[in-house]
């Protein structure tokens, strides 16, 4: 994610798991910053990404989601209704 001066805080959460909340405010830009990582299960898996909201850093930009391993088919992507 890029991380910046006027960037905020977004939780992350994995197949409807306890959310981990990452912050993306830096003080000096920082372009596809790693600020999260997990290892996910076998299958299908679904990974949340909510924005926050913080106050006067209300941004948050998602630059990549990569995955490693086999490929085991296409890779699925929605959106929630309201984007």
């Amino acid at each position: 994610m890029e991380k910046n001066t006027n960037r905020g805080k977004a939780s992350i959460a994995v197949n409807g798991g306890k959310a981990t909340t990452v912050d993306t405010h830096a003080s000096a830009a920082q372009h596809a910053a790693i600020v999260w990582q997990a290892t996910l299960p076998a299958g299908t898996s679904t990974v949340v990404v909510k924005n926050l909201g913080t106050t006067s850093r209300t941004r948050i930009d998602v630059d990549a989601l990569t995955l490693t391993g086999p490929p085991t088919g296409e890779l699925p992507i929605s959106y929630p209704d309201d984007m």
